[in-house]
């Protein structure tokens, strides 16, 4: 095996291609094609793009490109721009929107629809003023209340708040405030912070994200009230206003975003009965943490439905073909803590070394799944991988309240742990579920004291899933651990759906877990482009090509069979490394 480590140092960040796998999003929007312009913003010359140049044309609204020349310019903010017409900027991926930590960026009106696209907006900071909290939420975009934000393949870096330690001030980034919707396609989000929602904060507004990518973002709230939920994203009440009561996230990756005590990634709490839910499909959770000492739950993901109404028979909550991967939390649920009060579906997911790790409140290394009524609603766990987890009490896999009815159904649990602070608890699961579904497999079979550990299910097979390691992208949009080709997961399942994680089609007899063996051969060629950062293991039969920029801290391993390709423009910033087998 040959081994190629680089550590150069990575300067400036430019706005790049975020997809790097084959996800399928059918909410992701492509930049408008602009023919015929309202304004036109500079003469070809850098100097000519001003703020007060593009304020004039935000003015007269309609559609708006940028003249400034041939290489990227950076427009110094010292106010807010307004919008006040609809509007669709577009800043030909040169344009840099630079709010110099004293502005914010970009202030929308009400009842107006804007579209930025193809922008960075950087050093935005909200101010502290007066009046409703919103006006001191979104660092970059505010966007207030009647209308639609659409953001399609802009960078956000480095935006605040003033106001970093307030109850309800959320969006270091961007607020969406009472919207039909707000959409983000191909957007990266990177370093942003507030109270609460470091990247996205909202209220009252469908939500929508397809293809994007949220790297250490945080909200730095510390204690009391609300303040410090949600790393990356902050949402409450989407059916308050929204056109579809929705919040739906495909396609994307959170890395190392960071709360206080709720949602490292990403925080909602929305009303029953009412149609509101959650989605989310073909995501990447990594490295994602709650840092109270005491307190925490949900690692990447916490979702409450609060206000008991009914709707046990609506779905509120779903989870697919995701992976979460070394997400952590000090209490309850280290990937996922949700509590809700109709259907919940968790399905064709990987969770691998996810934790909680209190030694007498840790609960669900990967999940804790509750109900808010005693068995009403019901939680459905199809078709997922559960490997090496771990609780610091109780359940190092899953958790799930004894009053919440759940169907546990052709899922594999493989060495998830507990710290054996009391021997008596369950390693994988803290009870049998309430309903089995297909073949479920689990191991080990004995706890430290050669006491039999809890079973999932009554007929749950104690036996080594056939599983192999690492964690790693082998075709589809998340990395997955792959079965062999024989063993007992293989050809076990029934009811599977009819993908795999990968978005491999199962046919026949299907397999347990997220993996069907088979279905998908391993990729020939794979390009890996745009900003990235965590730990990635990229296999391919033939070629790996990569003008990716590596961030601080990723750590990639590329193994190709006949060559790697690193294409102009490949970089590697000081503190990640890269390996090349």
């Amino acid at each position: 095996m040959a081994l190629f480590r680089l550590n150069l140092l990575f300067i400036g960040c430019l706005l790049s291609e975020v997809i790097i796998a084959q996800t399928q999003c059918p909410l992701s929007e492509d930049p408008v094609i602009i023919t015929n312009p309202a304004s036109v913003i500079g003469n070809g010359s850098p100097a000519s793009c001003t703020q007060m140049a593009l304020q004039n044309a935000f003015n007269t609204g309609g559609a708006i490109t940028c003249n400034c020349g041939s290489d990227p310019v950076t427009i110094q903010l010292t106010s807010p721009l307004i919008v006040s017409e609809n509007t669709i900027f577009d800043g030909g991926h040169l344009v840099t929107l630079d709010g110099n930590n004293q502005t914010r960026i970009i202030d929308k009106g009400q009842n107006v629809d804007f579209t930025i696209q193809n922008t960075n907006l950087i050093n935005g900071k909200a101010p502290a003023t007066a009046g409703h909290f919103t006006n001191r939420c979104g660092g970059a975009i505010l966007s207030r209340g009647g209308g639609s934000l659409k953001v399609i393949q802009c960078h956000f870096q480095a935006n605040t708040v003033t106001n970093i330690d307030e109850s309800d001030i959320a969006g270091g980034a961007v607020y969406v405030f009472g919207e039909h919707e707000g959409i983000f396609s191909s957007c990266t989000f990177v370093s942003n912070t507030a109270c609460n929602g470091g990247a996205i904060g909202g209220l009252g507004s469908d939500i929508i994200i397809a293809n994007c990518r949220f790297y250490k973002n945080a909200a730095l709230g510390t204690s009391g009230g609300l303040r410090g939920h949600g790393g990356a994203i902050n949402l409450d009440g989407v059916e308050l206003a929204a056109a579809n009561k929705i919040y739906s996230v495909c396609g994307s990756e959170f890395i190392g975003n960071h709360a206080e005590t709720q949602g490292g990634a990403s925080n909602t709490v929305f009303s029953d009965n009412v149609g509101a839910r959650l989605e989310m499909d073909q995501c990447y959770f990594e490295g994602n943490y709650l840092r109270a000492p005491d307190a925490g739950n949900g690692g990447a993901i916490f979702h409450v439905v609060d206000d008991v109404s009914g709707g046990v028979t609506e779905m509120q909550f779903q989870v697919t073909r995701s992976t979460f991967n070394g997400n952590f939390c000090n209490r309850q649920g280290g990937g996922i803590w949700s509590l809700i009060n109709g259907q919940g579906v968790i399905e064709n997911c990987t969770f691998f070394r996810d934790s909680t790790i209190h030694i007498e409140h840790g609960l669900g290394g990967a999940a804790s799944l509750l109900v808010q009524t005693a068995n009403q609603g019901g939680w459905l766990v199809r078709n997922n991988t559960f490997a090496f987890n771990y609780a610091g009490l109780w359940a190092g896999g899953v958790f799930a309240n004894v009053v919440a009815p759940t169907t546990w159904q052709n899922n594999i649990l493989f060495e998830n742990r507990t710290s054996n602070s009391n021997p008596w608890l369950g390693l994988n699961v803290n009870r049998q579920m309430n309903v089995q579904a297909g073949t479920n497999t689990q191991w080990p079979q004995f706890r430290p004291n050669a006491t039999e550990d809890t079973r999932a299910t009554a007929a749950s097979i104690f036996t080594a899933a056939n599983l192999t390691f690492p964690l790693v992208y082998q075709g589809g949009p998340t990395p997955t651990l792959a079965l062999t080709s024989s063993g007992p997961a293989i050809n076990s399942g029934s009811g599977c759906p009819g993908t795999d994680q990968r978005l491999a089609i199962r046919t026949g007899t299907c397999d347990l877990g997220a993996f069907e063996y088979g279905a998908l051969a391993i990729p020939t060629n794979v390009h890996i482009s745009g900003l990235q950062l965590g730990h990635k293991y990229f296999v391919a039969s033939n070629i790996i090509s990569a003008d990716a920029m590596l961030l601080t801290d990723a750590d990639f391993i590329l193994d190709a069979s006949v060559e790697t390709n690193l294409e102009a423009g490949f970089e590697v910033a000081l503190g990640a490394s890269l390996e090349i087998r």
